[in-house]
């Protein structure tokens, strides 16, 4: 909430044809300091419950309106303000990972209107990409992104990567599990979804281990559902 918003209150948002009302007040009628934001958002945390889509350590999500949803953060504490990363990521590369990342219609320092889409389940994860969830959770603990990515292209590090990986298995003790980890580990570096997330996550400076299933979501495009990324604003530097 700012004065952008203040000043929109009454008004139809032609982008989202979202009704800007003000569900609140405070003894100066607007928000100006963060622990303002933070104690409003406990105090009508309780009447909006029913529209609560998912709840973090630091973050909170609700339904805003058919279309988009009302994400904001009431701890700075754990992860410094990941909702202001996420814009920042998202004002710089949204046009070239446009089919990966919702839009985000509008925005304040502590939150967004971003575009609603579906969370993920594994097996929808599977379907989309044809990869078992849990193999790709294996992967992403194992695999060592850095986190200056960028100097070294892409597909370099991937060819790098991959060697990396398949030799740290081979030096595993043999078991029932080896094969599978080598089989998956060869599938998800041929997989064109999951290769974009890799690119994203090399280029923005994301954590790929934050790739999880509670970070993933899916929407229908053209009659045909795809993966979009629901949170990307933790970077491991706080």
């Amino acid at each position: 909430y700012d004065e952008k918003s203040e000043r929109n209150l009454g008004k139809i948002y032609r982008g989202t044809n979202t009704h800007w009302i003000s569900p609140f007040s405070s003894e100066n009628g607007r928000i100006e300091k963060y622990d303002e934001f933070q104690k409003w958002s406990y105090d009508i945390l309780e009447t909006i419950k029913p529209k609560q889509i998912f709840s973090g350590s630091s973050k909170i999500c609700f339904i805003n309106d058919k279309n988009t949803v009302f994400k904001y953060i009431y701890d700075l504490q754990i992860f410094g303000n990941q909702i202001w990363k996420e814009i920042l990521i998202y004002k710089k590369w949204a046009k070239k990972y446009f089919d990966l990342l919702p839009k985000i219609f509008n925005y304040g320092k502590f939150w967004m209107v971003e575009e609603k889409v579906k969370i993920c389940s594994e097996s929808q994860f599977y379907l989309m990409t044809k990869i078992p969830y849990k193999e790709w959770e294996f992967f992403i603990c194992h695999m060592d992104m850095p986190k200056n990515s960028g100097k070294l292209p892409f597909n370099a590090f991937l060819k790098k990567e991959k060697r990396r990986l398949l030799k740290k298995y081979k030096n595993l003790d043999a078991d029932s599990d080896l094969k599978r980890y080598i089989k998956y580990t060869n599938k998800i570096f041929e997989n064109e979804i999951l290769l974009k997330i890799m690119e994203f996550c090399y280029f923005s400076g994301i954590l790929i281990c934050d790739m999880h299933i509670e970070n993933i979501g899916y929407k229908i495009e053209n009659g045909k559902k795809v993966i979009k990324i629901l949170d990307y604003g933790y970077d491991g530097k706080d």
